[in-house]
């Protein structure tokens, strides 16, 4: 019927408005075609899809890089939450003072400036003599790059790498920052509700000091759509099946 019809258009007409979803690098990225690799810092490191394992391989010599990598235009709703695996994780350093990192940012500006813009950076950071021991801790930056959570200086210690999933969700009006989908922080008054609100770009962070190397694989990245949006589009589908059933 017009009617069963004009409801399965409005379902795939959502289905194709959805953010974008978790990318599994399964397929070739287009990384150099589709992806903006933002020197936030320096120059920008190198992303490389590794075809044989369906993921993503990022470097960042040395040369002070800070780079944030996304696809072009993406953005998220303001309670969605995006996600992150870290599959491998090494670093070498020549100089005691220096650092290495990655995780994820979200951010009020596709291409944020290094301390101006409206902010969160969730980073795996070694640092010192950490980095060639292998050593690593959690740290939460604001746009002003000043840390308002770091795991050792809040009383853990640093560790050893292992493959984990990071994580960024919004809690009310602020956010939560995850580690195996268990939160480790929850912002507090850093930000208006209205400004993390703004927060729409999502992206892959990772850096490295003068005299360090960081090699990093990571996969399934992206937005993770609010449930309701799901349950509503399976509802649309569905309504509009039972629709034509009945009508023949």
């Amino acid at each position: 019927s017009k009617t069963a019809l004009t409801v399965a258009t409005v379902a795939f007409g959502a289905a194709l408005s959805l953010p974008a979803a978790v990318i599994d690098f399964s397929t070739e990225p287009n990384i150099a075609g589709s992806w903006d690799n933002h020197a936030q810092y320096g120059t920008a490191g190198t992303a490389t899809w590794d075809e044989p394992n369906k993921d993503l391989d990022l470097a960042a010599a040395t040369g002070d890089k800070w780079s944030l990598l996304s696809p072009t235009g993406a953005t998220r709703g303001a309670d969605e939450s995006i996600t992150l695996d870290v599959t491998s994780l090494s670093a070498s350093s020549s100089r005691e003072t220096d650092w290495t990192f990655v995780g994820l940012a979200i951010s009020s500006t596709e291409t944020p400036s290094f301390t101006a813009d409206s902010l969160y950076t969730f980073r795996l950071l070694s640092i010192g003599s950490d980095i060639n021991d292998d050593l690593w801790k959690y740290q939460v930056l604001d746009g002003t790059q000043a840390a308002i959570y770091d795991s050792v200086s809040d009383g853990g210690t640093a560790f050893s790498f292992g493959s984990l999933t990071m994580g960024i969700e919004r809690n009310g009006d602020e956010y939560d920052f995850l580690v195996d989908g268990v939160s480790i922080f929850t912002s507090a008054a850093t930000y208006s509700a209205t400004v993390n609100d703004a927060m729409s770009h999502y992206h892959i962070a990772y850096g490295s000091g003068a005299f360090t190397t960081l090699g990093a694989t990571v996969d399934n990245f992206g937005v993770i759509p609010e449930p309701g949006t799901y349950a509503l589009l399976g509802g649309l589908f569905a309504l509009s099946f039972v629709m034509v059933r009945r009508r023949r």
